[in-house]
Parts: structure tokens; C-alpha cells; sequence
């Protein structure tokens, strides 16, 4: 017994939605992540002291500025440079090399300060900033 023209017809319908949806999952998917914001006062929130850069770039993406310098950290975190010290002054006074990364969005703005191992050294945060990309 033949299956019945109905029933071809409903396997037929059913295999085309079911591509259709796979079509536009692999479609949509890719372009709302694209898009989702990734610089959040929530994943500032999961930064920790000690995690590699590669694990923050991951969470944040793409850094806006990238700048190494000497620069000397306090109890508290607090991240200090100082420009009208020589190099070998700076490294007198304890200072030592840094990474400074910086994200942006409308939400924060994110600094991490990466040391020579590639970890975080301290981070901070401050109000967020317009998107340049139309800002001229």
C-alpha cells in the first residue's frame, strides 16, 4: 500500500519548515551575537584580579585602546602613572611595565590593567560613552 498524497505532502511541508527554521537559526544567531552588547557592568562584574587577558577578550571582545606604559599599583588597586618621571626613575620607585586595554560602551567604560605574565593586574570602571563610529 502507497502512502497517500496527503501524507507525502505533510513530510514534504514538514522537511521544508524544519529547513527553513535551520536556515534562519544559522542566519539570525550569528547576527544577534554580533550585535548583543558584550561591554556590561555585569561582565566588568566577573573581571577578576589574576585572569588572563585572553579570558577577558573572550568575555569583552575587541579592545578600543591598547597602550603599555609603567605604572605601579597600591593596596587598593588603584592604578597609578606618572609622565614627568624618566623611564629608569619610574622603574626606581617600583614602578613596573603595564598593559592598559580599554572598552567601550554607551552602558561603561572598562580598564584592565594587564601585567607582563598576561593577567589581570587591577581594573576599573567609570560612566559609559557614546559610539564614535558616527561621532565626526
Amino acid at each position: 500500500m502507497s502512502p497517500s498524497p496527503r501524507s507525502k505532502t505533510t513530510s514534504v511541508r514538514f522537511w521544508g519548515v524544519l529547513l527553513g527554521l535551520l536556515f534562519a537559526i544559522t542566519i539570525i544567531v550569528p547576527v544577534v551575537l554580533a550585535f548583543w552588547p558584550r561591554v556590561t557592568a555585569a561582565n566588568y562584574a566577573r573581571i577578576n584580579i589574576g585572569m588572563p587577558m585572553q579570558d577577558v577578550e573572550k568575555m569583552l571582545g575587541p579592545h578600543r585602546y591598547d597602550d603599555t606604559e609603567y605604572g605601579i599599583i597600591g593596596k587598593t588597586g588603584a592604578y597609578v602613572t606618572n609622565s614627568r618621571l624618566s623611564d629608569q626613575e619610574k622603574l626606581d620607585r617600583g614602578f613596573q611595565l603595564y598593559r592598559r586595554l580599554q572598552w567601550i560602551s554607551p552602558e561603561i567604560t572598562i580598564v584592565v590593567i594587564i601585567d607582563t605574565n598576561g593577567l589581570v593586574a587591577t581594573r576599573y570602571r567609570s560612566d559609559g560613552q557614546g559610539d564614535f563610529l558616527f561621532s565626526w
